[in-house]
């Protein structure tokens, strides 16, 4: 059986649902708890079998450490003794990968999420600046600005 949830708004349409599904509507409905019942002696044992079961180790299935893994050493002077040296030369210099930001924003292109993000933060720090740059591109909001100027707009915004 599925479960179905409806909405009735009126008792006519809870009679209707009733009706439908040939339940007597003379009679009390009545929505109680099944009282809980003790449970039986092989209930009990059962229970009391799994308690048992789960605390005890299970022999076949565990495995001997001492096979694999390596030995220990006995004392703190025979760990320092077979720890490997720290090296004292310095680390190499890595090569710089940085490229200038004007490649990087060359090399991906610009959105609107980007032009709508730097118009709120120029805005915040210099906001004539920003209107100025939009003044220069013919536009009064960003929503203005076509997508092929996005580009050369940020780059007046930085500069």
């Amino acid at each position: 059986m599925f479960p179905m949830q409806i909405t009735l708004s009126n008792i006519g349409q809870l009679n209707a649902v009733l009706t439908a599904l040939c339940l007597d509507l003379d009679a009390p409905v009545v929505h109680a708890a099944p009282e809980p019942t003790e449970p039986t002696t092989a209930e009990l044992i059962q229970i009391a079998q799994a308690r048992k079961d789960a605390a005890a180790p299970n022999p076949k299935s565990a495995k001997p450490r001492a096979a694999t893994t390596a030995p220990l050493p006995a004392t703190a002077e025979e760990a320092v003794a077979a720890a490997p040296e720290p090296s004292t030369k310095p680390p190499a210099p890595q090569p710089a990968t940085a490229q200038p930001a004007a490649a990087s924003s060359a090399a991906e292109p610009v959105t609107y999420e980007r032009v709508s993000k730097a118009i709120t933060e120029g805005a915040k720090a210099n906001r004539q600046l920003v209107v100025d740059a939009l003044a220069k591109f013919g536009a009064k909001k960003g929503t203005e600005l076509a997508p092929a100027q996005y580009a050369e707009f940020m780059a007046e915004l930085e500069a």
